[in-house]
């Protein structure tokens, strides 16, 4: 989508897709900005993904190994997601924002066992790259962003200017990015989840549930209020 719009993904699998451009998104490749007076039935201002799976996608040249985004502006909401195996060449193992004001909420979501391959200076990110430099945010809440690798930043980059809050969530790996002020209640950084491997853990599309995960320490050390919050869809 060279030129903005809007999108909205529910209950869906994008899986084995390729890009071999520079510009990266092995499932989907969005430059602009959201939409503010989108179709019916579109959110304004906002790219909603919801209950879907993101596996093994890859950008073999640039950014993103799912998703790619470039001089966005608005939000990308993902709720209930899992992107997992995802491969991109550069930053951005999952998800990549490379430029543009744009915000990213992951809600209820899980970002686990994808690669960034990016060595130089500014890249990485093996779940979620924010490289733009222009200031926004990046907001986790009840989700996983563990498990994903690259040298610089395993987990999650943020580029100078952007505010990464953390809620309820598990992360893999603290380098690549700053908790803001106001993030807290999280597993501590590392904590081996044992996710087991992608099934049918009974929503709509295939998810990681908890293994060997006892109830009483999921309950405890990841939830806000009386149930679960990192839910993985199972």
């Amino acid at each position: 989508m060279p030129a903005g719009g809007s999108i909205v993904i529910e209950n869906s699998t994008f899986s084995s897709n390729t890009a071999g451009g520079a510009s990266g998104g092995g499932a989907i490749n969005f430059s602009g900005p959201a939409s503010a007076v989108p179709p019916q039935g579109f959110f304004g201002n906002a790219l909603d993904i919801h209950n879907s799976t993101f596996n093994n996608n890859s950008a073999t040249t640039g950014p993103g190994g799912a998703f790619a985004l470039s001089s966005f502006t608005g939000a990308m909401f993902l709720r209930d997601c899992t992107f997992t195996a995802n491969a991109a060449a550069t930053s951005g193992g999952a998800v990549a924002i490379t430029s543009g004001s744009g915000t990213v909420l992951a809600q209820d979501s899980t970002i686990f066992g994808n690669t960034a391959n990016g060595a130089a200076a500014g890249t990485g990110g093996g779940g979620l790259a924010r490289t733009s430099t222009t200031a926004a945010t990046v907001t986790i809440s009840n989700s996983v962003v563990s498990g994903n690798t690259n040298a610089n930043a395993p987990d999650i980059l943020s580029a100078a200017g952007t505010t990464t809050t953390v809620n309820f969530s598990a992360i893999g790996s603290g380098t690549g990015f700053t908790f803001s002020g106001t993030s807290g209640n999280n597993v501590p950084l590392g904590t081996n989840l044992q996710l087991g491997s992608l099934a049918n853990n009974g929503g709509p599309t295939l998810t990681h549930a908890f293994s060997a995960c006892s109830d009483t320490y999921c309950s405890n050390a990841l939830r806000s209020g009386p149930v679960p919050r990192i839910r993985n869809r199972s």
